[in-house]
């Protein structure tokens, strides 16, 4: 069966034709009877279109065999009756108009892919509705909900909408039962579709019909064919000659072009006149090329909604050679014209404007709290094999499917995107990560954690065109979703992006590397990038200063990410062979963030879950032994596992399964610290001591069983208990 197809007998819904015959045959329903009596001497195109018309459809002639023209004056041909004008030789066709509250879709071309990728985006299924089959498609009808305004033109892009007669936006598709002849001199045919008798034109989803009115196209990205060096500047260029036959369209052109940076019709038309009118092979006078500005740009917000881009300073390079209208003859709309230096922004602002114009700019905000900056960048850097892209990967299925990174949650109501770039990793291991990130999010990513591997990607301007065309597509996929958007782009190693022959170590390397990286944010400002990195071989600080290449990365990006990994000393052979065969890894962390206080913490990696947690707790190796750095750790989650009840030492070191003589020698270095407290015999974490809390009545003192010469609390009613 072709795709245009409807489906045969009882497999569907009930045959639209069978609604023709009576609905009961002894005679009881004669109101029907009659009605069928009335039509059985019709063609089948005048019974469709006379069903239709019941719906509340508007309904017009079309030529025979064609689907254009139509009436030049719709609502007096919408009066026309189609049982009698169908039988006219001259108009076997019709066009239908939707009732009112409703539209049409014409569902073809790429019109069912549209569809297909937002009802994915959305999770919500297009109800079954009205439909019938066109030579090529389509066409579905649906009533829109009345608590959502409507949008205007086609909807998603590329969906071609109509509305009712007399409505903006009207306009017709062909009915059911039309014949018409295809360029290739076919004949197509439109054919009826089965409906629900009750309700045959379903609502839209309210989730569609938020999602069509938020719709914005894709901004437009310019080939960046020079050196890397111009991957910022402006997308538009303007044409070199402009033919008579393509004035208008290069007005409409530019004037959208700077509408999307920010500029007002009355900032546009100088630059119209400075910029575009002398490119024009056929001159037009002045008031000639006012009329076809004030034509582009008198729809222009409802045609395009919001400016797709931050404003920019104004490209004013040519202005000072435009003439300046002195007068209404001369430019035919005196209080429509500013001066040119009114165009021209200061150089310099008053310290008052500069604090009001910071105001109105969204605050800082973090795609992972006070470590990675939403529209920043950000430099994860580690040793070779210590587990760093791990820890990005990671941070990204936090950062799109929720939940926590090294104990800090990734909560918000923002669309959340993450790209994954890696150049590096063998198959097995890339897909033993995919599926620990399968297993942990599940459903919760859905289809916004994507992954490019092993592609041709450098800094370099090919590529720079290749990521802004993706994520200018990726900004109009989820534009149909509420919420603002934020994408996490990491890119895995730096090193293996250079541009060629480009060396990590070398500061004019680097300095395209952060070019190419503030270009693409500046350009897309919901984009977060990481970068994973190296640490030097010789490093042995505690700052960005560690890392691979010129020391100017450090000072260029908003944050820093230093990962080491620790290895076990001191160990015999037999120890060191055991803990191989363990693959205990652990280590810590340093995050230096702009306008942050540096932050530390451990890792560890846990064979259990197969992935990385925050460093809490005693881990030891396969000896016995505590891994260094995690025994003061796990004495004091510990000790803060016993509450405002405290322990003892003997206690204490039954819970981590160490001497008393260490777990004395641990306490005096949490003591010292402040962050464990003795009192009266019992040991406290910081914040459970009874003197540091007012709730807490003191117990009665005793001597310590395990120490006469200590005292410890006892609680005989058990209010600590």
């Amino acid at each position: 069966m072709a795709a245009n197809e409807p489906p045969d007998g009882p497999s569907g819904r009930p045959p639209i034709h069978t609604l023709d015959e009576p609905i009961d045959e002894s005679g009881a329903d004669e109101v029907e009877q009659r009605r069928a009596a009335r039509t059985s001497a019709l063609p089948d195109v005048a019974v469709e279109a006379l069903k239709l018309k019941a719906l509340g459809f508007s309904i017009m002639p079309l030529p025979t065999e064609k689907k254009y023209p139509p009436p030049a004056d719709w609502p007096t041909a919408a009066k026309n009756n189609p049982a009698v004008f169908l039988t006219n030789p001259g108009t076997h066709n019709y066009a239908v108009l939707p009732p009112p509250g409703c539209f049409g879709w014409d569902v073809d071309k790429e019109a069912p892919e549209l569809l297909s990728k937002v009802g994915d985006t959305l999770g919500v299924m297009l109800p079954e509705t009205l439909t019938t089959f066109t030579p090529n498609g389509q066409h579905k009808f649906y009533r829109w909900p009345e608590s959502v305004e409507r949008p205007r033109g086609p909807m998603f892009g590329g969906v071609v909408t109509r509305w009712p007669l007399d409505e903006p936006g009207q306009g017709y598709l062909v009915g059911p039962g039309s014949v018409v002849v295809q360029d290739n001199g076919a004949l197509g045919v439109y054919h009826s579709f089965s409906f629900d008798d009750e309700e045959p034109i379903a609502e839209l989803p309210i989730e569609w019909a938020l999602a069509a009115q938020m719709w914005r196209p894709a901004r437009e990205v310019r080939s960046t064919s020079g050196p890397l060096a111009e991957v910022g500047a402006p997308k538009y260029e303007l044409p070199e000659s402009v033919t008579a036959g393509m004035r208008y369209e290069s007005i409409r052109s530019y004037t959208a072009h700077l509408y999307n940076r920010g500029l007002s019709s009355n900032e546009m038309w100088p630059l119209v006149q400075a910029e575009l009118a002398p490119r024009f092979t056929e001159k037009l006078d002045i008031r000639e090329l006012r009329e076809r500005f004030e034509r582009a740009v008198r729809d222009i917000a409802s045609r395009l909604g919001e400016p797709k881009a931050l404003p920019v300073v104004h490209d004013l390079r040519s202005v000072s050679a435009a003439p300046v209208a002195s007068s209404v003859e001369a430019t035919g709309a005196e209080s429509d014209t500013p001066s040119q230096d009114a165009l021209v922004p200061p150089l310099f602002v008053p310290l008052a404007e500069f604090s009001a114009e910071l105001r109105s700019r969204e605050p800082v905000s973090f795609l992972v709290e006070g470590w990675v900056p939403a529209a920043g960048l950000t430099v994860l850097a580690g040793h070779p094999k210590s587990m760093k892209s791990l820890a990005a990967l990671q941070m990204l299925g936090a950062f799109v499917g929720g939940g926590e990174w090294l104990g800090r949650d990734i909560e918000g109501t923002e669309v959340r995107v993450g790209l994954y770039l890696t150049r590096e990793g063998s198959h097995s291991e890339m897909l033993a990560r995919a599926d620990a990130l399968d297993l942990r999010h599940g459903l919760s990513l859905g289809n916004r954690l994507r992954f490019a591997y092993e592609q041709p990607i450098e800094f370099n301007a090919a590529s720079y065109d290749r990521v802004s065309a993706y994520l200018a597509e990726l900004e109009q996929e989820f534009s149909v979703l509420p919420g603002k958007l934020r994408v996490m782009l990491v890119l895995d190693p730096l090193r293996d992006l250079m541009p060629a022959d480009g060396d990590e170590n070398e500061a004019k390397t680097m300095a395209v590397v952060k070019r190419w990286c503030r270009s693409l944010i500046a350009d897309f400002g919901f984009v977060g990038i990481v970068l994973v990195h190296h640490l030097r071989k010789s490093a042995a600080g505690s700052t960005g200063l560690e890392m691979s290449g010129s020391g100017a990365m450090y000072g260029a990006v908003d944050s820093t990410i230093i990962w080491k990994a620790k290895k076990e000393e001191g160990l015999d052979d037999e120890d060191s062979d055991i803990l191989v065969s363990v693959s205990e890894m652990y280590g810590t962390y340093r995050v230096e963030s702009r306008g942050e206080a540096p932050f530390k913490g451990r890792w560890r990696f846990d064979q259990t879950e197969g992935r990385i947690v925050a460093g809490v707790g005693r881990i030891e190796t396969a000896s016995g032994r505590a891994v260094p750095g995690t025994a003061k750790a796990g004495l004091l989650e510990a000790l803060r596992g016993c509450g405002t009840n405290g322990t003892t030492v003997k206690t204490l070191g039954e819970l981590v399964g160490i001497s008393e003589n260490n777990v004395r020698a641990q306490l005096a270095r949490l003591s010292e610290r402040n962050a464990a407290h003795k009192e009266r015999g019992l040991w406290y974490a910081d914040g459970f001591a009874p003197f540091q809390r007012d709730d807490v009545i003191l117990p009665l003192a005793a001597e310590s069983p395990d120490d006469p010469d200590d005292e410890v609390w006892v609680d005989p009613l058990h209010r600590l208990d």
